[in-house]
């Protein structure tokens, strides 16, 4: 048995537990290595939608707002929040029956 102090409390965990714990969270954190590999896992539009134009013979448009890495995903989150602001603010003239029960 393993025992651990959190916050002052004592509590034990036994060598079966703390074995598989251990190896969940090295295994967690040793797949970052793999979320870096851009070269394996290109993008939907790279390796699909690319492919189908250059058949075509149309060249990759040019994006009207260049946005990259951190910055798109900024961009999604902070529309899905105006999106939910606005859904929400709105919730009882959307969907509440007009009915009076």
């Amino acid at each position: 048995m393993r025992r651990f102090a959190v916050s002052g409390e004592r509590f034990a965990i036994s060598d079966f537990k703390f074995a598989i714990i251990s190896t969940l969270i090295v295994w967690i954190l040793g797949l970052g290595s793999f979320a870096q590999a851009k070269e394996k896992w290109p993008g939907m539009d790279q390796a699909v939608i690319e492919q189908y134009a250059a058949k075509q013979g149309r060249p990759p448009a040019k994006p009207l707002v260049r946005i990259e890495g951190d910055a798109l995903l900024f961009a999604f989150i902070l529309a899905g929040a105006v999106g939910g602001f606005i859904l929400g603010y709105n919730w009882h003239k959307l969907f509440k029956s007009k009915e009076k029960v």
